[in-house]
């Protein structure tokens, strides 16, 4: 297999700094582009799952909250359990736009104004790779034709093995992103240096502060 190239992987910095934009801004569709980074980078979700995720699909009160993948919309056709308990914040923002779309009476995590999910929607697969490349305006021209969506799922499977603790071996990580053996999922080992920290994403290992901010939710289109 070859190795993966160090520059489709988004750096703590860039993470925060995509994050931060999106929750500071409320642009058109900031909101539900920030749940798309975050189902990508922060989860490790391929495009195709993002775009069939229901509400119900999340169990945020669950003792160890997580996002079930159906076995029908995995590529490997295995359903899985992705955890939220990694990072705190990613699962806030989450719980809160699940909480918002359940509010008027949505089926679909992402879907248009007539309640189309984005996987049947014309081009929708394009819409979600578009969506994420906006997302990650902040980071300047060249490192947005560098990224794409996919690099979003590289990222997290990468931060997620740098950050060691007994929640996140080898095993665990290919569980999470449904890796078919662990060989694929080792090839990410070593890109980042091995660091410890108690949120994946929050702002104490991103830039060693301990604030989050909350998504903020209002009307969009």
């Amino acid at each position: 297999m070859r190795p993966i190239p160090i520059h489709q992987i988004l750096s703590r910095q860039e993470m925060w700094e995509t994050i931060s934009d999106l929750q500071r801004n409320r642009r058109g569709n900031d909101q539900q582009n920030l749940i798309i980074f975050r189902l990508s980078a922060c989860c490790g979700l391929r495009v195709s799952e993002i775009g069939h995720l229901e509400c119900r699909d999340f169990a945020f009160s669950a003792k160890l909250p997580t996002i079930h993948i159906r076995a029908g919309i995995c590529k490997t056709k295995v359903g899985r359990h992705v955890p939220l308990w990694w990072d705190s914040s990613t699962r806030d923002d989450l719980q809160q736009w699940v909480a918002y779309q359940e509010s008027r009476g949505r089926k679909f995590l992402l879907d248009n104004r007539d309640g189309r999910p984005f996987a049947e929607c014309a081009g929708g697969r394009q819409l979600l790779y578009s969506r994420w490349k906006t997302a990650i305006r902040t980071l300047g021209v060249d490192r947005i034709k560098q990224l794409s969506i996919h690099c979003g799922r590289k990222s997290f499977i990468t931060h997620a093995l740098a950050v060691g603790s007994h929640q996140r071996g080898l095993r665990e990580v290919m569980q999470a992103v449904g890796h078919s053996s662990l060989s694929v999922t080792s090839r990410y080992l070593g890109l980042l240096d091995a660091e410890r920290a108690t949120e994946l994403f929050g702002r104490d290992r991103l830039l060693g502060e301990s604030v989050t901010q909350p998504i903020r939710i209002s009307e969009a289109g």
